[in-house]
Formats: structure tokens, sequence, C-alpha cells
């Protein structure tokens, strides 16, 4: 808490002189692992002009990435959170969509679609796993619409070729532009993500038997997707045909994880570990090279940081501030 209070009051330092805040980067770098990269994104100063969207930029800017967020407002300073950490990294074009229920007010610069537009036109609910049961959470998330738009981005997006789908629990700590640029330009696979050396969790045992071959799987959470294979190759119909026929067999409990995997199957790229750090391994062995080396930091699970009893709140909150925020208040 000190840590965090510390860098705070740099920011607002660093306003003023850059080289001064890169001075006390050095003295208290040693403190927390993480230290060193917050002190680096302040010292620095976020690239100014990051975003430059016009009326029609999904259809102009041809170097621009794409990055696809959807939430219900419970998520909102999530989105906003993650939205200004790619900013203060980015080193180009980014281009922002936000599929929910309004227009995020402290984000202008993007892209709109209103969710339950979205969910009529492209019949959202089909998706939806109101059987499922969870044993380890609690919510809505099996039948939360916003959870489910990443299966028609392809429809929603017809002139995008290429866009990140990225969760609203997330931090990015890296250049997202040149990763997004990189990602399925040396394969022909639609989706590239980080695997997580395990088959589909929360299969029933007639879909483990059924979908054996299936033996590695990815987060959906963070992924990055080439629209046009997706679209040569009709996912989303798969995706839909499975998603119905496990409302009358029970194939699995979850919601948007386990359509995706079992769809895609092994037939993703790998992106580095890096860039889907979930903050739930921080208290193992290797804590201090997660952080050091982390490109997205994932808050899987719950409370989410900006709830009440948030886990990990001091790192995110750290981001999550807005420029006029009174520094130095957790």
């Amino acid at each position: 808490e000190h840590f965090v209070k510390m860098v705070m009051m740099m920011q607002r330092r660093a306003m003023m002189s850059q080289s001064g805040a890169s001075t006390l980067c050095r003295r208290v770098a040693f403190v927390l692992p993480i230290s060193l990269l917050l002190c680096q994104t302040i010292a620095s100063g976020a690239p100014q002009n990051v975003l430059r969207r016009n009326q029609q930029a999904h259809d102009t800017k041809i170097d621009a990435v794409h990055l696809v967020y959807a939430a219900d407002e419970g998520a909102i300073p999530g989105v906003e959170a993650s939205i200004r950490s790619v900013k203060a990294h980015a080193s180009g074009d980014v281009i922002f969509h936000f599929i929910g229920n309004s227009p995020l007010k402290t984000v202008p610069d993007l892209n709109f679609y209103n969710l339950s537009e979205v969910s009529l036109e492209f019949q959202l609910e089909e998706f939806t796993n109101p059987g499922g049961k969870r044993s380890s959470r609690d919510d809505n998330i099996n039948t939360d619409l916003a959870n489910f738009a990443r299966f028609v981005i392809d429809s929603l997006l017809p002139r995008v070729s290429k866009m990140m789908w990225i969760d609203a629990d997330t931090l990015v700590l890296c250049d997202v532009v040149n990763m997004v640029r990189d990602a399925l330009t040396r394969s022909e696979h639609v989706i590239a993500a980080v695997p997580s050396h395990r088959p589909p969790k929360g299969l029933s045992g007639d879909a483990r038997k059924e979908f054996s071959h299936v033996t590695e799987s990815f987060n959906a959470g963070v992924y990055v997707s080439n629209l046009d294979r997706w679209r040569e190759q009709n996912l989303t119909k798969e995706v839909r045909e499975l998603t119905l026929r496990n409302r009358k067999e029970n194939l699995y409990r979850y919601g948007s994880q386990p359509p995706l995997n079992l769809v895609v199957g092994e037939n993703f790229e790998h992106l580095p570990q890096t860039w889907n750090v979930a903050l739930e391994h921080l208290s193992s062995r290797n804590k201090t090279a997660l952080l050091e080396s982390a490109c997205l930091l994932h808050f899987k699970g719950g409370p989410k940081p900006w709830e009440e009893g948030g886990k990990h709140r001091d790192i995110w909150q750290f981001f999550s501030m807005s420029p006029d925020a009174e520094y130095g208040k957790l």
C-alpha cells in the first residue's frame, strides 16, 4: 500500500518533471517486482494521440489494430482501466470497439454497439448456457449476453480482417500493436491465444469421450482472431450448433469457454505466456518472474479488483486512475 501511494505521488510529480520521476523510480524499484515497470510507464509518459478515430474508423484505418470489449454495467470500471493501459503502451493506431448497455463516458473515442441491439440481431441468447452449473462462482456468467458477443464479431465488424478480443478484467503492460500485427501471419489458424496445456474444463463425461482428441485449450478471454478465416470457416455457425446441442445434452457446464475451445480444438496459434498472466498465480514461486515479464495481467475469478473486497486492488487501481483522480487514496 505504501508503495502504491508513493508511485501515485510520483505520477503527479511526473506531470511537472519526467526526469524527476525517473530518478525516483530508481530509488524505489526494489520495493516490489512490478514497481520498475510501473515507474517506467509514469516517467516516460503515455503516448499522445494514440487513438485517432474518425466516424468510419473501422473502414478506413488500414494499419490500425482493432480491440473489442463487451461488458455489462458492473464491469465498466474494468473496461475503462484496460483501455487506458492499452493506450499507455501502444506504438500505433488502436481502434476500440465496445459492446455494452451505454457508451463509455470516460472513453469517447471508440465505436459503441448497443448490447440489446446486437443480441437481437445476432440471437446471442442461443449461445448462453442457462442450465450450466458452476461450482466455483455463483453469478450469471453463463447467461450474461455480453459474454457471448465474441462469437459474432465477424458479422458485427464485416470489414475488419483481424481483431483482438480482450476481457474487461485485464491490464495491458506491453505494446499490443506489434503483437496483434504479428499474430497469425505465419500460420493459417483462425485463433491465436496463450495455451493452457490441458483439455477444456467443465466437460461432461460423454463430452470428454467425444472430444478426447482435444488435449490443448486456451482461455477465451484474451485472443487474436483472423476474421476473414473465421468467416471462411463459418465458425459462428459451428459454435451456435454446439451451444444449442449443449442445451439438450449438457455437454459442458461453463459459458463461453468450452464452445470456442471445442470448435477450434488444438488448431490455434500459441501466443507467449506473457500475454495472459493470471493474477491467481501470484502466490506461486514464480511470482517475481510473472510480474516482471507480464504483458497482460488477467484478474480472473472474483471478486474483481474494482468490486468490494476485490483481490489485487493495489496493482489494478494504479492503472484505473483517471488523470484528474485524487492519487494516493486507496
